[in-house]
Order: structure tokens, then sequence, then C-alpha cells
């Protein structure tokens, strides 16, 4: 199957049966980074409140970068031909370089402990420890949102809460103000592992 004609796919990104597969494995292969832009309908107008589901696997190899998702000024994307040496924009590159709401798992490996970090133009709001809950071989729902009233949630296989009293729920993100023409996208990396990053 061809992805649908508002997700553009670029590095190892693409459509199988069905699945976006950011990447597939490998490792130790220039086919191991892949990240997804999804265009909003014309005009694109900015969005105060937004709900996203889907299924994610991340496992199926040794270890891997990261998975990210990302709102906010895509401009830059196209151009980016080293997603998988920034951990899935996981360094404080870009952080210092886009505008817009940053979510990044990072599995362990390489990059320390299992966490999620969200930032929100360049700044980060908060790093939360999830423990071993990121990389688990297996499909597991993830929904994220944000309410204008409420603010940001995460919810992994339904979880909220994860340690020392953070949850991931209601998360106030400063100075929330999304732009026209902001849209969704999704990353991940395996550089030098060889893990599956796939998005049902």
């Amino acid at each position: 199957a061809s992805a649908p004609p508002e997700l553009r796919l670029h590095g190892s990104a693409a459509v199988t049966d069905g699945v976006l597969k950011l990447t597939d494995g490998g490792g130790l292969t220039d086919r191991v980074h892949g990240w997804v832009i999804s265009d909003l309908p014309a005009p694109m107008p900015a969005l105060w409140d937004w709900s996203i589901s889907f299924e994610l696997f991340i496992g199926g190899g040794l270890g891997g970068d990261g998975f990210s998702f990302f709102y906010g000024d895509s401009s830059d994307l196209p151009g980016y031909s080293n997603v998988g040496g920034l951990s899935a924009w996981g360094t404080s590159t870009f952080d210092g370089t886009f505008d817009g709401l940053v979510l990044r798992l990072v599995p362990g490996g390489r990059s320390g402990g299992n966490h999620m970090r969200l930032s929100y133009n360049r700044t980060v709001i908060s790093i939360y420890d999830m423990h071993d809950a990121i990389r688990n071989d297996a499909w597991v729902r993830v929904v994220l949102a944000y309410d204008d009233c409420c603010g940001f949630s995460f919810s992994h296989d339904g979880r909220t809460s994860w340690s020392a009293g953070l949850s991931t729920a209601s998360v106030s993100i400063p100075g929330w103000n999304p732009r026209r023409g902001w849209r969704f996208a999704f990353a991940a990396s395996a550089e030098e592992w060889s893990d599956y990053h796939w998005i049902d």
C-alpha cells in the first residue's frame, strides 16, 4: 500500500501493509532514520485543540535512538538529512531549531535511561522517567491531545502516571500559541541499533 497523499515520507519511512514504518531494523545503514510530515487541509489553520490516537510499536531489535512527535513549523524538516544523528530530533540542536511542541520517547541505550522529554519553542517543559514502558516489543495505544483549557496530555497503554508524582495528563504549556501552517510530524531513529518504529 502507498501512503495517503496528505503524508509526506522522508528517509527510511515507508507504508507497508497499512503500517507506517519509520525504521525497520537493520542497524548501521542509511535506512534507519525516517520521518513523516502530515499536511492539514488548506489553509491549515492554527489548531488550539486537537487529539491524535494511534498504535505504536517500538522493539524487534537490539535497541534504538528514539521516537518523536512534533506539532509546529515544519518548513525546515524536508531538508533534514541526518534525523538519526539527532536521535530522532533528540538533542539540544533540535530543541534550539524548531518552533512548536516536541515530545520525544527515548528508550535507554546510548541516550541514558528510558524517558520522555516534552519541549515547546526550544524550551524543555518536563522530563519524565518512564522506566521500561517505551520499548516493549508490542503494539501499544498512544493518545496525544491538546486542550486549550487543560493543556497537553500523553497516554501510553492508558497510562499517564509515571514516577515521583509526575503525570503526563493536563500538562501546562506556557505561552501556547500555535500558528497557521503548523503541521504534525513523526520521526524515529535506530542509527546504531536495529529497532522497528512502526505506527498503525
